[in-house]
């Protein structure tokens, strides 16, 4: 009897320590043999005979994870031998041969390494030495054969169950002990778990827990955050965190129609229908590179916590290719009834299918054709900023800022805006040295790309205005300089006249600066008070020791002078 094996496994070789090798018993007639394992495909292997194939190519291919077994031996199966990692779980196909004993026994052992393993996809075959000839042959000229479901053959994948207590138990058994093989303290872990690229960091342990227990890695993540007490999640109640359904991301109608509206512009633009559009998200050989710009769109409308994962598996959802007869299969009434329930819980498509009396994917089908668009001012809402948000958003960016930080210096920044921060000199980080996702995730209205623009729109709008400023100061400059060289030329009438006026004024006094100027200005209004100024105390000054002479008597010297000059000089 043939037993093979096939397994999605963690790639990550340091996590593949802290899990237990899954054992295998069954019983059937015959030596324990190690066979050969050639691939057919990059998901599927078969088994055949040396004779099969020619040495060096059979020698290449060659692998020892096929096994035949006796009675009441036992193999132990050891994961490093496993190192294919298929894209998805495959059914290899069985035989037309009727279902012995032996069969059963491999199948049920089968069972028993899925229950026993932290692996979710497991592919079994059982076959005879000519059945597997056949296989090949069948193989080389049809894929079809990963597809056959049969009593020989499964696809043994765990669904998602409801959180039990057991499975609470093996959890924080698993977080023991990675937290004993890799000698990390509590403090330690609190830390990891805080930091916000704590998935990255935990992504083998996370990855391998998710896969035994068939629940999302961010979901187990929250109920570490929760487990361990992290700050915010202290009040997250952690059996209803687990036993949530997290398979799908749930939209809001709004979100909905939001999608909807940038999917019809995106269609407009290039000239396609929501049918080629789908076929486009459903086949990579068909993506076009415009699609970028539709999920960067999509990213900077939808709230924050939808990722672009999501939006992209929501996309090959709705809008997948559908058959004509599709379009008009639900009556009315049952349009309207599904558009109700979207609109008070979100595209949750199990529960609405459940009470619609139809299929998730039916619901899903159907959604394009009653989701309608949201209006331009939804779209328009979701862009614009407010006064708060922006306050909010340079807040953020000051709380954040590192001096490390490679940053250009600017002025009143933070009070640009009447934002109320001090108004020192400050360097303000530039904008790809600021963690967006982070800033994004405190704001809780706004994208990580939406906050990245703003703060840059913001940047130039401060520089702009700075620029504008300095520009209008080398203007007034220009301009009083240009107004100064051209002034009105003072001739001897002129000066003459001018010191007449300071002559009746003087007096006792012994300052030009005591001058009633303000007067003067009104006698000879052709002149500012501070030319006609500068001009008489240069007329005084040109008189021999005016220092030492009192200032009527300069302001007389000076007039007896102008005199002997010609009045148009």
């Amino acid at each position: 009897m043939m037993l093979a094996i096939d397994m999605t496994i963690n790639e990550n070789q340091g996590t593949r320590s802290n899990l237990e090798s899954p054992t295998l018993s069954c019983s059937s007639k015959g030596a324990m043999q190690e066979r050969d394992v050639m691939f057919t495909d990059h998901n599927t292997f078969n088994i055949t005979n040396n004779k099969s194939r020619p040495g060096s190519l059979m020698k290449s291919m060659k692998r020892k994870d096929v096994y035949e077994f006796d009675e009441d031996n036992e193999f132990e199966f050891e994961m490093g031998s496993l190192i294919h990692k298929p894209s998805r779980a495959h059914s290899l196909g069985g035989t037309s041969e009727p279902v012995s004993d032996d069969h059963k026994d491999c199948m049920e052992a089968t069972r028993q390494l899925l229950e026993n393993s932290p692996l979710s996809s497991v592919v079994v075959k059982t076959c005879s030495d000519h059945a597997s000839k056949r296989k090949i042959a069948r193989s080389s000229s049809d894929d079809s054969e990963s597809k056959v479901e049969s009593t020989n053959s499964f696809n043994a994948k765990k669904r998602k169950d409801a959180w039990t207590e057991e499975h609470e138990k093996w959890f924080q058994a698993r977080i023991d002990e990675l937290l004993t093989i890799r000698s990390i303290s509590r403090e330690q872990m609190i830390e990891i778990l805080e930091d916000e690229h704590a998935g990255s960091r935990l992504q083998g342990f996370l990855e391998s827990v998710a896969s035994f227990l068939n629940r999302k890695e961010n979901s187990l993540l929250k109920y570490m955050r929760a487990f361990f007490q992290v700050a915010g999640y202290e009040k997250i109640d952690i059996g209803s965190l687990a036993a949530e359904e997290d398979s799908q991301l749930n939209f809001s109608l709004e979100d909905a129609q939001v999608i909807q509206k940038v999917v019809l512009s995106y269609c407009n633009n290039e000239g396609v229908d929501l049918q080629e559009f789908g076929f486009r998200m459903s086949s990579s050989s068909l993506r076009h590179t415009n699609i970028n710009f539709l999920y960067n769109e999509l990213r900077e409308l939808l709230p924050t916590s939808i990722s672009r994962k999501g939006i992209i598996r929501y996309l090959k959802e709705i809008y997948k290719p559908l058959d004509p007869k599709d379009r008009n299969a639900w009556e009315e009434s049952e349009l309207k009834k599904l558009y109700t329930l979207v609109e008070q819980e979100g595209t949750r498509w199990n529960s609405i299918a459940n009470k619609l009396g139809t299929s998730p994917a039916a619901c899903m089908s159907q959604w394009r054709f009653v989701v309608g668009t949201s209006t331009q001012e939804t779209i328009d809402r979701r862009k614009l900023w407010t006064n708060e948000e922006e306050a909010k958003l340079l807040d953020l960016v000051k709380s954040s800022y590192r001096s490390s930080f490679h940053t250009k210096k600017m002025t009143s920044l933070f009070t640009h805006n009447n934002h109320t921060t001090s108004n020192i000199q400050r360097e303000i980080p530039a904008s790809d040295s600021i963690a967006w996702h982070s800033i994004s995730k405190k704001l809780g209205t706004k994208s990580p790309e939406s906050c990245r623009k703003q703060y840059e729109k913001t940047i130039a709008s401060y520089s702009s205005n700075q620029r504008q400023e300095e520009d209008q100061g080398k203007k007034r400059k220009k301009r009083k300089k240009k107004k100064s060289k051209g002034k009105r030329k003072f001739y001897v009438a002129d000066s003459l006249k001018l010191l007449e006026h300071v002559q009746r004024q003087c007096g006792e006094a012994i300052s030009i600066n005591a001058i009633d100027w303000k007067g003067i200005v009104k006698q000879m209004p052709k002149w500012s008070e501070e030319e006609l100024r500068a001009q008489a105390t240069n007329l005084v000054a040109s008189v021999r020791g005016w220092k030492k002479t009192r200032l009527s008597e300069s302001v007389r010297i000076a007039i007896t002078d102008l005199k002997s000059l010609p009045p148009d000089v």
